[in-house]
Formats: structure tokens, sequence, C-alpha cells
């Protein structure tokens, strides 16, 4: 089996959405995105409600035919904090934390 060693990155960005948090905070959501962002597609893999929970799977569509797999890892609706692993595979996987 070939070891590689990946290359970390680090990237933050600080986004101003002129709504209250308990209207954006909803819309952090696999089922929801479509609400706001009309080419937003997804294959709902694993939700107990049916939208974004912790531990909910999804998968999003990669232009080469694969897609990304994506995990909620965090979801503390109360202080508006949402958490996704992700995996495109062979290409990359990331943490993306939303506050």
């Amino acid at each position: 089996m070939e070891s590689v060693r990946g290359k970390r990155v680090e990237h933050e960005y600080v986004q101003v959405n002129q709504a209250r948090p308990e209207r954006v905070f909803p819309l952090l959501c696999p089922v929801r995105e479509a609400e706001w962002l009309a080419w937003w597609k997804y294959r709902l893999i694993y939700s107990e409600s049916g939208v974004a929970e912790l531990g909910c799977v999804f998968a999003t569509p990669n232009p080469d035919g694969s897609e990304t797999t994506w995990v909620v890892t965090e979801y503390e609706p109360a202080q508006f904090r949402i958490s996704f692993a992700w995996v495109w595979p062979g290409m990359v996987a990331t943490r993306l934390r939303i506050r």
C-alpha cells in the first residue's frame, strides 16, 4: 500500500448575512439549501428527521461524475453552530465549521 502525505491548508472566511440567525441557520441543510441556491443538487443518504441533524449523511455531485460525501459532525441549533466533514474521493477531505 502506498502512503501519501497530504497537504494541510486552513482558510477562514467571514460572511455577513442581512437576516437574523433564526432565519438563516435552518437553511444550512442539504434539503433546505435549495430554497436559496437554485443550482443546489444533493442525494440524502441518512437523516432521521429528513433535514440536517447530527449524523446526517448526504452526497453532492462532482463534475467528474463522482460524488462528495458529507456528514454533519456538529449540530447545535440553539447556538447556531453546524459542522460538516466531507470527502471527494481522491481529491480532498475537509471540515467546514459554520458559526
